[in-house]
């Protein structure tokens, strides 16, 4: 059997590890959400021949263009 230190001690390192994929996780979503919002804008290109960007995201991200 395990000893009540060794449990905690798995225990602990399971949920830093937890930790550090829910940060990636969260990297993640805010990646997707900003690609989704530039292919929608060049999907209204398309349609419209017009490419445009609202001024905060120039401020952000100078990718952008």
């Amino acid at each position: 059997m395990m000893s009540t230190g060794l449990k905690m001690a798995r225990r602990d390192l399971l949920l830093e590890v937890r930790s550090e994929i829910q940060k990636k996780l969260d990297q993640y979503q805010e990646t997707m959400n900003r690609l989704n919002y530039k292919i929608s804008r060049y999907e209204e290109a398309v349609k419209t021949g017009v490419l445009s960007w609202d001024a905060e995201d120039n401020k952000k991200d100078s990718l952008s263009q």
